[in-house]
């Protein structure tokens, strides 16, 4: 009998029309599957996941520490979707939209505590920065690379790099419990892009984002060159500045044009139901 089940092996087909993985609902999936006593590989893995759907490979080895790999593609996954899982549904305002295509390779364990390594290549289509929101973004393609892992209930973001038709933006860090720690890299050739045409012009901007994921501060240093701002211009814009609950702080900004000098520290609120204005200003020519 014990020699037997050493030669132990299963093999065949699944399907469900429903499973919840860590609260998200994965509907329509089927795999083929083959299994023995030290290991199990689930292949020809398809599902529909937010919106959109998926194809993939994943073997898992059935030792003391359960560790897996997988290989996954997916497609026209809808970011705005993400908004609708626990624990990201306690608001109603999605933070992005857009579509998601591209590959993803993740290896880790199940045993004694779940651990992630991921890497992901991705195209973005309709991206929407803040959700349709009074300040959306809208660009129409984007490219998406990143490498993250999952620990302890904590994501590290080891690099997350997204490339647009004019900028370019990095992010790295960690998410804990819901709270942003990360140090954000922007440089963009045409402003407009990233501010629904609302600016134009070009710049860096160097910042750490913080708090809540739905509520983060952001602070931070920028250098703009050529800007166009309703029906305003400057040559250049330096300085730090802040945002948190719709205001926009500085402890010091210097815009430039020509031969004349404005330095500005205040609070700007950007609510539309209750604007102001709380700066102090200083001219020089």
């Amino acid at each position: 009998p014990w020699g037997v089940a050493e030669k132990l092996k299963m093999e065949g087909d699944a399907a469900s029309p429903r499973i919840e993985v860590a609260g998200m609902p994965v509907n329509k999936v089927s795999a083929k599957f083959h299994a023995d006593l030290d290991s199990l590989r689930i292949e020809e893995m398809t599902a529909d996941l937010l919106g959109g759907n998926l194809k993939g490979a994943i073997d898992f080895v059935l030792n003391e520490g359960k560790r897996f790999r997988g290989q996954v593609t997916i497609k026209d996954m809808e970011l705005n979707d993400l908004g609708k899982l626990r624990p990201l549904n306690n608001t109603r305002r999605a933070v992005l939209g857009g579509g998601v295509s591209g590959d993803m390779t993740v290896t880790g364990s199940i045993s004694p505590d779940l651990t992630i390594d991921g890497s992901s290549t991705m195209q973005i289509r309709d991206l929407d920065i803040a959700g349709g929101g009074s300040f959306s973004t809208k660009i129409p393609s984007a490219s998406l690379k990143t490498r993250i892992s999952y620990t302890g209930g904590v994501a590290n973001i080891k690099s997350l790099e997204i490339e647009t038709p004019s900028s370019a933006a990095s992010v790295s860090g960690e998410i804990s419990d819901g709270n942003l720690s990360l140090d954000l890299y922007i440089n963009s050739s045409d402003l407009n892009e990233l501010t629904g045409h609302v600016v134009r012009g070009s710049g860096k901007v160097k910042a750490r984002v913080a708090g809540g994921i739905h509520t983060p501060s952001v602070y931070g240093n920028i250098s703009l060159s050529e800007v166009f701002w309703n029906g305003y211009n400057v040559d250049t814009v330096s300085g730090n500045i802040g945002l948190k609950e719709q205001a926009l702080t500085s402890t010091g900004l210097l815009l430039r044009h020509g031969s004349s000098e404005m330095f500005l520290k205040g609070e700007l609120s950007l609510a539309k139901e209750s604007p102001w204005l709380n700066a102090v200003v200083e001219m020089k020519k």
